[in-house]
């Protein structure tokens, strides 16, 4: 088991350097994968808007659920509050 903040890369054996090479590299795709989640729910967000759908109407459309279409709204109303 790897202790929170740990570098998982070293405990499997990587030299000191390609371990913190990989962590970087790895929380490097991890942020930017965030950022790319954030950026496509606030564009959805901002589409279900622009179009005055409710999220029923939205879930139907995008053939998910209702509370999968407000797991995406909520968090952007929650930033722009």
């Amino acid at each position: 088991m790897t202790k929170p903040g740990a570098n998982l890369f070293l405990e499997l054996g990587f030299s000191a350097k390609e371990a913190k090479r990989l962590q970087a590299a790895s929380r490097k795709q991890v942020n930017d994968t965030r950022l790319l989640k954030e950026q496509l729910m606030a564009a959805l967000a901002e589409w279900i808007e622009e179009h005055h759908l409710k999220q029923a109407e939205a879930a139907e459309i995008l053939m998910v659920s209702r509370p999968r279409v407000s797991d995406v709204v909520k968090p952007v109303r929650l930033a722009i509050g």
